[in-house]
């Protein structure tokens, strides 16, 4: 079933915390990107190494071709965009374990690829893409190795559009919509979280290792709201009907009750969903208890909800039922508390079950419990900058301790803190031992 995508937060930092070199390269002015004089320091090298990150601030024209082993941002509002030629972006050239892109605002390549040169350990933490914004592809998208390293998470209220083929060799997270213009190639790869994904034709293969590919929570059509072709081990299959019982096993699976075609599953019966969910939030309160809460705007025979939790977001428990407004055409509001959430880390969701037996699923939230947040610091020892990977809700606190306990005003110092990421320059801090302080960790840091 579908997957949080908090499943791969704050696990893919674990190799970075004892690199002590750093370098922040950071857009000053809208321009080329090979032009020195939108950055500041110095345009960035490339491949760009694992301890320095990019940050995009503004209108930047993407005319070369970059490699990123460390860490990319571009912010809300900001983009990099290819005018023309075949600039691609590469993420994960390196080895297992390096390269990030977050996008908040618009990225526009040739050819973008997540996926490590080298190195074979299976992973669901970097190389990763982060999207939050836009992406466009001019011709095609990689994500993944045969090794299966490489992954996309695409956020809610994200779009991707790639005008040529998709490569899916290892993990797509699709919280809302992905467009590929000709081909989605998924060998050996998985597809998930129950967003919509458009494609004129769907070719399916083992990994090259025997892996073979995974259609988890999906819905997938043509431009034309018509189901795609599926090719599967190099037959064609005329539907998802089709495809679920003939197709050989050793080369796909789909599941079950989350895998739709135009909204259709395998038996060819229509997903009609009984509800419009335009709400649903989990919040940590005292005690350790989780209030959870979600709105519908529409209810269409709809008999009741059943709130799930889970360790691991893939093993589901049922923990409460709540009756349904059968039909409705106004908001509605629920809320039920949980008094028993897990130690460290539980994820919910929704299931919502029509009259009929019908039902779907909402996204999947994640809370995680006081004195059992998780966060990454590094470099630890640091010379100038430190950057935290932790989630917003984490990062909502945020001072600094000296080792006598005095607060230590961060107003002189600059501050960058964007969605599960911070970045922190304390250059003109003294040397010694500080004690940084988020919304429930403390954590030590030495400045050299």
């Amino acid at each position: 079933m579908g997957k949080s995508i908090s499943l791969f937060l704050f696990i893919f930092y674990c190799s970075m915390t004892n690199m002590l070199a750093q370098t922040n390269y950071q857009t000053i002015a809208d321009g080329d990107w090979s032009n020195p004089v939108c950055w500041y320091p110095n345009v960035p090298p490339s491949p760009l190494p694992a301890t320095d990150s990019i940050i995009i601030r503004h209108q930047i024209n993407y005319n070369i071709s970059q490699d990123i082993l460390g860490t990319m941002i571009i912010t809300a509002g900001s983009a990099a965009v290819s005018i023309g030629g075949k600039h691609n972006l590469r993420i994960g050239r390196g080895g297992i374990e390096e390269g990030l892109l977050l996008v908040y605002g618009n990225l526009r390549v040739n050819d973008l690829e997540v996926k490590p040169a080298n190195g074979c350990t299976p992973t669901m933490g970097l190389p990763q893409i982060q999207n939050f914004g836009s992406i466009t592809c001019n011709d095609d998208f990689q994500i993944g190795n045969n090794c299966a390293a490489g992954l996309l998470i695409n956020h809610v209220g994200a779009k991707i559009y790639v005008n040529d083929q998709i490569h899916l060799d290892h993990y797509i997270c699709n919280n809302d919509s992905i467009f590929v213009g000709n081909v989605l190639k998924v060998h050996g790869g998985t597809l998930d979280c129950c967003g919509y994904f458009q494609a004129p034709m769907i070719d399916v293969d083992a990994n090259p290792t025997g892996r073979p590919s995974s259609f988890e929570c999906t819905n997938i059509c043509d431009t034309s709201g018509f189901a795609p072709t599926i090719n599967v081990g190099g037959s064609d299959f005329v539907d998802l009907n089709d495809a679920y019982y003939n197709a050989p096993v050793s080369e796909t699976s789909f599941d079950d009750d989350s895998t739709f075609i135009c909204d259709f599953n395998q038996t060819g019966t229509l997903n009609a969903l009984p509800i419009e969910l335009s709400l649903f939030k989990a919040q940590l309160m005292e005690e350790s208890r989780v209030l959870l809460q979600w709105t519908t705007e529409t209810e269409t025979n709809h008999a009741f909800f059943v709130l799930e939790r889970s360790h691991d977001a893939q093993s589901w428990l049922a923990i409460a039922q709540i009756e349904g407004n059968n039909n409705s055409v106004e908001q509605q509001h629920y809320a039920i508390i949980d008094n028993n959430p897990l130690a460290g880390r539980s994820y919910y969701r929704l299931k919502h079950v029509a009259t009929n037996g019908q039902y779907g699923f909402s996204k999947v939230l994640t809370i995680q419990l006081n004195g059992y947040q998780k966060i990454e610091v590094f470099p630890n020892p640091f010379k100038d900058k430190i950057q935290i990977i932790a989630s917003l809700d984490e990062l909502s606190t945020l001072y600094l301790l000296n080792a006598q306990g005095t607060v230590v005003s961060l107003d002189k110092f600059p501050v960058e803190v964007f969605q599960f990421y911070a970045a922190l320059d304390l250059s003109t801090l003294e040397g010694g031992v500080y004690f940084l302080r988020t919304k429930n960790n403390v954590q030590k840091i030495v400045k050299l």
